[in-house]
């Protein structure tokens, strides 16, 4: 038996289009900067690499998709198309895995390289099942043996049953915590409180979460992977962290910031050095692990800053000294939300002019060459920072 699969009809004939008006708007954008007299002639420094780069990609595209083919044998799995001509054998194949767009086919050696077919192959049905019926799901493989390791460890209890009550208990606590963080974002955001009042009650919610993940060894994880056996605690730590920053970018005016980065970057690795140490699971074992496990990290130096901020600000007994400036511009920017600014004249005790954010009341209250006060205060943690008299968030 041999088979060859191509990419649909439907989908090359459009494919062919795309690339070729591409083509054209690529050549379009070569030759334009040499023939229209009014255009600088070094605007092709910068659109001529990217006119030839996109030219290149639409060829390749091109070629790619006349030529492009699965073939099946009763033995074997290979791919033929411009950029990988690759063959595996039954017997070399450990494993597959699936997502939305991909059917990716992994050897049983690193000497051999993966095969990853679209989704958008013809007759795909009969691929996945010469697949299927050969190898195993490597997501189903992981996900029995992260349970079996689950159901053997001494740690989560003496017995069998009773680490599966330990596993039932985690996912209920992560699905509880998920609402509760979400709940938190928009209590946070939306709840007609006094801001100090909300940021006290909402912020320690990550605090808590990293705790239960602590308390159940590594049962509950903070990452969202696909398959996984084990609960995870992803959006509602997302929503938990980023509620309480939004509000803290809007409501918190730091004066000087000389303070704040070390004590920042010491509180976000020692949150990311908690989770590491609660799941193991952040590691740089491969690109995928090491993004995800940088982006956790400068995930917590985000809630680092909002924890700081909060507790610098809501907990500060100082004496607060005031200043008198002037209004010298103002203005609203609109994106998915509305900002109101003022800038002001020199104050404070280094004489410096800033841009403010304010309020919508304060903004329509307050005119160009106003005079206004602010009031500093040098913080808690010895961050100094200030507001605006009668800005009443």
């Amino acid at each position: 038996m041999k088979k060859e699969y191509k990419i649909p009809k439907g989908l090359a004939i459009f494919t062919y289009i795309a690339c070729v008006l591409m083509s054209a708007l690529s050549i379009a954008l070569l030759v334009i900067p040499f023939i229209d007299e009014d255009m600088n002639i070094n605007i092709a420094y910068f659109t001529s690499p990217l006119a030839l780069g996109l030219l290149t990609v639409m060829i390749i595209a091109l070629i790619d998709t006349k030529n492009s083919r699965i073939i099946l044998t009763e033995t074997s799995l290979s791919i033929k198309s411009v950029l990988a001509n690759r063959t595996l054998h039954s017997q070399e194949i450990a494993g597959y895995k699936k997502d939305q767009n991909y059917l990716v086919v992994y050897p049983k050696t690193r000497l051999l390289k993966k095969i990853k077919i679209s989704l958008f192959y013809g007759n795909i049905h009969e691929i996945e099942n010469w697949i299927t019926t050969k190898v195993p799901d490597l997501e189903h493989q992981q996900q029995r043996i992260e349970l079996k390791n689950v159901l053997k460890d001494s740690r989560l209890g003496t017995t069998k049953n009773e680490r599966k009550k330990r596993l039932k208990q985690a996912k209920f606590a992560s699905r509880a915590f998920n609402i509760l963080g979400t709940l938190g974002f928009f209590g946070v955001v939306f709840l007609p409180l006094p801001v100090s009042i909300r940021l006290c009650i909402f912020t320690c919610l990550p605090l808590f979460g990293i705790g239960l993940m602590l308390y159940y060894r590594g049962l509950i994880r903070v990452m969202d992977e696909e398959k996984s056996s084990l609960p995870n605690i992803n959006l509602g730590m997302t929503m938990a962290i980023f509620g309480p920053l939004l509000v803290v970018m809007f409501s918190v005016s730091i004066y000087d910031f000389s303070n704040m980065w070390l004590p920042v970057i010491a509180l976000g690795v020692l949150c990311t050095l908690l989770v590491a140490r609660a799941t193991k699971e952040l590691q740089f074992t491969s690109w995928k692990r090491g993004f995800s496990s940088l982006f956790i990290s400068l995930f917590f130096m985000a809630y680092s800053y909002t924890f700081l901020c909060v507790l610098n600000c809501i907990f500060d007994t100082s004496r607060p000294k005031s200043y008198q400036a002037k209004v010298m511009d103002k203005w609203k920017s609109s994106g998915k939300t509305t900002s109101y600014n003022i800038k002001t004249s020199n104050w404070g005790p280094e004489g410096f002019d800033r841009s403010i954010d304010i309020s919508k009341k304060y903004y329509e209250q307050v005119s160009v060459n106003d005079s206004i006060i602010l009031t500093l205060k040098q913080g808690f943690l010895h961050i100094p920072w200030f507001y605006v008299e009668n800005d009443n968030r």
